[in-house]
Parts: structure tokens; sequence; C-alpha cells
């Protein structure tokens, strides 16, 4: 489902998710939303959403989102959990599960 908003400026205290490089939008999205892509009208991706349940949506911007996939090594299992960190702290690590395999190519 589609939502529209705009991106707003990162405030600490309209966001529950203590990250560095996380940016805000508008829009509103549910919990099952989380991983989806943020993308402009014209179809651009803007970035990965996340929720947190305050009023605002959090969202790893596009560039941040390339520094995580360029570290990704496919050759692990789809269940390893891979922690990557952005900021150089614990609390700004995420953990990507691997797209490999004949699952990697249905998506």
């Amino acid at each position: 489902m589609g939502t529209s908003g705009k991106v707003t400026k990162y405030n600490k205290k309209d966001c529950n998710l203590d990250c560095k490089g996380i940016k805000l939008s508008t829009c509103k999205i549910k919990k099952a939303g989380i991983g989806g892509p943020l993308i402009t009208f014209d179809g651009s991706f803007v970035g990965m959403n996340f929720y947190d349940g305050s009023g605002v949506t959090p969202f790893v911007p596009k560039d941040k989102n390339v520094q995580v996939l360029n570290k990704v090594e496919y050759s692990q299992s789809i269940m390893s959990p891979i922690p990557i960190d952005i900021g150089g702290k614990r609390k700004n690590s995420l953990h990507l599960l691997l797209p490999v395999g004949r699952y990697a190519m249905r998506r």
C-alpha cells in the first residue's frame, strides 16, 4: 500500500531510534512496511523505511544502503546475520540476512 509524505529534518525527539545517518519522512506506514522502499513519485529510490511507532517514519537514505550492500559478502548462508557498523558504534549497526542461491533469484 502506498502513502504520500515528504522528507523532514531529523529531530531526535520525534524519533524513537538512536541511529546516526537516518532521516525522517511524514509518510505513515504500518509495522509491515519495515524494509520497504521510500520512493519519489517518478520512481526514484530515496531510502529504506523503518518503523518505530512514532508519528514519523524513519528511513535509511540511499547512500547508506549502498554503503551496507557494498560490504555484504554473498558467499555466506542466508541465515547468517552480518553486523555492519555505519557510525562507528555498536548501536548504529544493522543486521542483514543475505540473499543467496535460489531464494535471491526469486526476488
